[in-house]
């Protein structure tokens, strides 16, 4: 299955970090929502998965949410490991 935040310990980090809290309430969105739409912002397409009709509905939200240049850096943390899927090598 797919999830858009990594495994279970590395999403709590990454839904936990204050950092990225602060920058949640500055764009007035919940944590989930800001880091789809900073992926977004970057034209990093992303699968997020749920069965719950609202978690869809709240999900579909970050498309209205434009995160800044300087504020998608500010995001980046450089201790964080990325993960990613890699088409090419398929």
């Amino acid at each position: 299955a797919y999830s858009s935040f990594g495994s279970e310990c590395k999403k709590e980090a990454l839904l936990s970090d204050p950092k990225i809290a602060a920058l949640a309430k500055k764009y007035g969105t919940n944590v989930t929502n800001f880091l789809l739409a900073w992926a977004l912002s970057q034209g990093i397409s992303v699968l997020p998965r749920s069965r719950n009709p609202a978690h869809v509905k709240e999900n579909l939200k970050a498309l209205d949410i434009k995160v800044s240049p300087e504020d998608i850096e500010a995001a980046r943390a450089d201790n964080q490991t990325k993960f990613m899927w890699d088409p090419t090598k398929f």
